[in-house]
């Protein structure tokens, strides 16, 4: 398998060419990927600045690879959405990556349930370059901002890539969202870094469960860097504060959403930071302790994937299947 950095380096293109690449440029792009060994897996690639002043898209540069035995059980048309998180305010989005108003009201039929033909091939695969506009599909606001995107496709995960929006002059200011009184909040030991870039999170849930929301438990620990995004003033004292979300993505969403569910990292804040500094600790929930609204509306029978996002970097999949 072709390693994911020979991939993105055979696919050379610049922050302004995303904006206008051809069709002919991006057949160009699968035939450079055509020459290397097979990848299997989804990967981006983004302009490192948008200037919102000047344009009114927020393009990606999509680059899939895959054979018909994973079309088969991941159709990628029903499964493909964006995770963007605000790196400003901590707030997290994950919809549907190509919105489609003709899809919404007409969804498609899945016509692959059941195991695939006998002579469903694995050795042929098509490799595919898109460039997707994430702006509409998301609603992004038009506004000094830095994001962090990654694409998945169910239980494929992409690289991830950091996207400034900016007016060619203001900054993006970090205002985290703050817990209210019903966020579940978990307290953590900081603790000197050993130079992680993105630290580590480990998590599990139930491999199967009834659509009972107290039995849907999430557990786990992480040690994470500690960024100076992290700290915010709360009455008259600062304290640190990292936002985490737990999502959980069905399989065939359509033009659907992830479910996404909220919680705080939280420490108090020493008298000197090193700027080298980790978080650590443990959790345990439940999804009708962070996200209620699942105990008037409980998960449907289906296939999941759930992702714990912290600092806007993905960990998991961790699968389980809902059932009557």
């Amino acid at each position: 398998m072709a390693n994911t950095t020979k991939v993105l380096q055979a696919v050379s293109i610049t922050d302004e060419k995303f904006f206008t690449v051809s069709e002919e440029q991006l057949e160009k792009y699968e035939d450079a990927l055509f020459d290397l060994e097979r990848f299997d897996t989804i990967l981006i690639k983004a302009p490192a600045r948008v200037d919102i002043a000047q344009k009114s898209s927020f393009p990606i540069l999509y680059i899939s690879q895959s054979d018909d035995y994973r079309e088969w059980h991941v159709q990628e048309y029903r499964n493909l959405l964006v995770s963007a998180y605000n790196t400003s305010t901590g707030k997290l989005i994950a919809r549907t990556a190509r919105k489609d108003e003709k899809q919404t009201i007409y969804p498609p039929k899945d016509e692959r349930s059941g195991p695939p033909p006998d002579d469903i091939s694995t050795t042929s695969y098509g490799t595919g370059c898109e460039i997707i506009n994430i702006k509409n599909s998301l609603d992004i606001p038009w506004q000094p901002s830095r994001y962090r995107i990654t694409l998945i496709c169910f239980d494929w995960v992409s690289n991830t890539a950091d996207v400034t929006l900016h007016d060619g002059s203001a900054q993006p200011e970090t205002n985290l969202i703050l817990p209210g009184e019903t966020d579940m909040t978990i307290d953590a030991i900081l603790s000197p870094s050993q130079g992680a870039e993105r630290g580590e999170i480990t998590f599990s849930v139930p491999e199967k469960l009834d659509t009972n929301p107290k039995k849907f438990t999430v557990q786990g620990k992480f040690s994470i860097p500690v960024t100076s995004g992290n700290i915010v003033e709360i009455n008259n004292a600062k304290s640190i504060l990292i936002p985490a979300w737990l999502m959980v993505v069905g399989k065939n969403i359509d033009q659907g959403s992830a479910t996404l569910a909220k919680w705080y990292i939280t420490a108090d804040m020493p008298e000197k930071l090193n700027t080298a500094t980790i978080a650590e600790g443990i959790f345990k929930f439940s999804m009708s302790e962070i996200l209620p609204i699942v105990s008037e509306a409980p998960f449907a029978p289906n296939d999941y994937c759930c992702y714990v996002v912290i600092n806007g970097h993905l960990s998991g999949p961790q699968k389980c299947r809902v059932s009557e």
